[in-house]
């Protein structure tokens, strides 16, 4: 054991481990509930049997939670605590899209127009999502994906998972896909308290289950809303074909051109998880995005209050 400790990341996760084994497994109230009930149903036993009372295994419980906690102390390891730290509401499932083609879907940036699910704040402060926040489609699984790294959410803001399995490509891709049949989404904190919730019927193509009003509704089929407002659907592609709209040049170094056969009214700009990086009213192009970071963006161009179009491309 000591030889294993010798290595920092083992020797972190040994005590992250520990602090665990206190908060969940050595719970004195819900193991002396359990003993309880088990002593209960063997003195209950129809032979006489005597059963003794179980003081000693409570005891030993108790003592070795001091122990650990002891040993911790002497590591000067402080343990985090593992209870959600924001109020149930202020972090949700708003929408997500199970069933898309290239022709209504959202393109993701390495290609595809996947599943997503998008979460929002309804909270007046940030929020910070991280290894301890899970989403799941399985009731019995609630820890099946955790946010690999830590993303915050500005107040009364979105964050997009892609629900493709790909979970070696960059940004935020979940480890299972959304059946489009039906069936349950959960997020889920690191001590099991279910943030959200949502058992949902059949998907239709190109549909989004969407929170009407936003972030605090009842889920609604309708037109997705991609990193939006879901009260005000935006119909993506019907009436734009790719041969209508084109963004050039792609790559790009810092700028470029939409050339489209709507006038833009707004222009907006994603990052590929969905947070909002940049936007402009009547654009004029080349549009100029030198300050933001090498990565994989989405242009979202408004053409009216029914009307978008969705483009990826990429900054050298």
């Amino acid at each position: 054991m000591d030889i294993i400790l010798f290595d920092q990341d083992n020797r972190e996760l040994y005590h992250q481990t520990m602090c665990e084994l206190l908060e969940y497994l050595l719970d004195e109230a819900y193991l002396n509930q359990i003993i309880d009930s088990n002593y209960t149903l063997l003195s209950s036993n129809n032979y006489g049997v005597p059963v003794q009372v179980p003081t000693s295994l409570k005891n030993f419980i108790q003592d070795r939670k001091e122990e650990i906690r002891n040993l911790l102390m002497v590591q000067n390891v402080i343990c985090e605590s593992l209870s959600y730290p924001y109020e149930i509401g202020d972090l949700v499932i708003n929408e997500f899209v199970a069933f898309s083609d290239e022709q209504g879907g959202v393109q993701e940036p390495n290609g595809g127009t996947p599943d997503w699910i998008e979460l929002y704040n309804n909270s007046d402060q940030e929020i910070e999502i991280n290894e301890n926040f899970y989403l799941s489609d399985d009731k019995d699984f609630l820890k099946k994906w955790y946010f690999p790294t830590s993303v915050t959410i500005p107040a009364n803001s979105y964050v997009t998972v892609w629900a493709d399995r790909d979970v070696h490509q960059d940004g935020l891709h979940s480890n299972f896909k959304i059946e489009k049949n039906g069936g349950d989404l959960f997020l889920v904190y690191e001590d099991l308290t279910v943030l959200d919730q949502i058992t949902y019927p059949q998907q239709e193509l190109n549909q989004a289950f969407a929170r009407i009003p936003n972030g605090s509704g009842e889920f609604v089929i309708q037109e997705h809303t991609f990193a939006s407002d879901n009260e005000v659907p935006l119909s993506v592609g019907n009436q734009l074909s790719n041969s209508d709209i084109s963004l050039y040049p792609n790559p790009n170094i810092g700028q470029f051109f939409i050339e489209s056969k709507m006038p833009i009214e707004r222009l907006e700009i994603y990052n590929s998880i969905g947070q909002q990086q940049a936007q402009w009213i009547n654009p004029s192009f080349p549009v100029d995005i030198t300050k933001l970071k090498s990565g994989v963006y989405f242009a979202k161009a408004i053409m009216g209050i029914d009307q978008s179009y969705i483009l990826s491309f990429s900054k050298k």
